[in-house]
């Protein structure tokens, strides 16, 4: 006890207490020295003690006492609460999620079951890369477009557009070669007005390429009958031309631009589609059988004839015939819309000038579209950003 607590009592060998007193290190070597407590043939002394003596003792003992209870409840709670806590993340959260999942799974099927079923369809429902394919998007000559959702998740939130080529150009070794050059050219652009592509593959002789899925309008759709603004033309030809000299520096051409092969997303983002003709400059604009590759409306002479070589001189005479078509509302050759006609004029005709189908345009914006498309691809610009630099202030004085 405290110096100030002394016990009635003075004798330091044996004694009893009547209520909890905490002995010292100098008591129990005492004690001890005796060898049996108490010593035999002696009553145990009983030691008496004040209120206060009492009190202090309590306190003592109930803290001492508390020193282990309130520990042990807090263990107790951090084990319920652990508990509680592992029983919720991984047992009845990963149920509900599982029989959710499963009410969604039903749900997806049976509509893509009764679209397939419309569509006559089979593609749909099917898994390419680890997406299952739930909606027609359209189709072209060589492949078809559907939007597909993540095979594990179904989540619409994380859906990508996988085009899949017909079975016919699959079995192509020629085709097959292109598509995995189109991939791999596709795979290491990254500009925010380039389609990015995620994946390809082939699915058991089905080739396909997952690409960023877009949401919007195509510029076709911008088109109107009496022309745009200049500053609604610039808005589409600024990034358009941005993306364009982004791929031309690594050495990439198009080769198939035109308004349907660019979207515009509801945020006013621009993304050229597409890039299936995309080439590198070493490659010929000819399939081995001589076919040639493009659209007839957009296409430059020397894409036409393969001579001199295409480069990306020819993206710029497809861009000029589509700042053409924004301005005015209609083609530079729209006398025709033969195939074969169309290529020869592209060839050996000159364009109308825009400023006949439009009296108001600026005789400088004239210049730069004729510049654009001329003939000889030494005539054009030497690179997107001079086309860009020229186009700017001429569109500038168009209202």
């Amino acid at each position: 006890p405290p110096a100030d607590l002394k016990p009635v009592a003075n004798d330091t060998r044996t004694f009893a207490l009547s209520e909890p007193i905490i002995f010292s290190k100098e008591n129990v070597q005492d004690i001890a020295k005796s060898g049996v407590w108490p010593p035999a043939g002696q009553p145990p002394l009983q030691l008496q003690f004040s209120e206060a003596e009492k009190q202090f003792y309590q306190k003592d003992l109930l803290a001492s006492r508390l020193i282990w209870i309130v520990p042990s409840g807090l263990l107790v709670l951090v084990l319920l609460f652990g508990g509680l806590r592992y029983y919720e993340v991984r047992v009845r959260r990963p149920r509900a999620e599982l029989l959710e999942m499963e009410t969604r799974r039903e749900e997806f099927n049976q509509l893509v079951n009764s679209q397939r079923l419309e569509r006559k369809d089979n593609n749909l429902g099917s898994v390419m890369g680890g997406y299952v394919l739930e909606k027609f998007l359209g189709a072209g000559g060589m492949a078809r477009v559907y939007r597909a959702v993540p095979e594990q998740t179904l989540d619409v939130k994380e859906c990508v557009a996988i085009k899949l080529m017909s079975d016919a150009s699959a079995t192509s070794e020629e085709f097959r070669k292109r598509f995995f050059r189109e991939a791999d050219v596709g795979r290491n652009l990254t500009h925010p007005s380039v389609v990015r592509i995620e994946d390809y593959g082939d699915a058991e002789g089905t080739l396909y390429l997952v690409m960023e899925f877009v949401q919007g309008q195509n510029l076709r759709d911008k088109i109107a009958p009496e022309g745009l603004s200049g500053a609604e033309v610039w808005g589409y030809c600024k990034p358009i031309c941005e993306a364009l000299q982004y791929v031309h520096q690594r050495g990439v051409i198009h080769r198939d631009l035109k308004p349907e092969n660019i979207m515009v997303t509801p945020g006013g983002r621009l993304v050229i589609m597409d890039f299936g003709l995309a080439k590198r400059h070493d490659h010929s604009m000819l399939t081995g059988s001589g076919d040639i590759l493009g659209t007839p409306a957009y296409m430059s002479p020397e894409q036409i004839q393969g001579n001199p070589p295409p480069d990306a001189r020819s993206d710029q005479y497809a861009i000029g015939v589509l700042v053409y078509e924004l301005v005015t509302g209609k083609l530079p050759f729209h006398g025709t819309t033969d195939p074969v006609q169309l290529l020869m004029k592209h060839i050996g005709s000159e364009p109308f000038r825009a400023s006949e189908l439009r009296p108001n345009l600026p005789p400088q914006l004239d210049q730069v579209l004729l510049r654009m498309l001329s003939k000889n691809p030494d005539d054009r610009y030497p690179d997107m950003a001079a086309c860009a630099a020229a186009l700017q202030p001429a569109l500038s004085k168009l209202s």
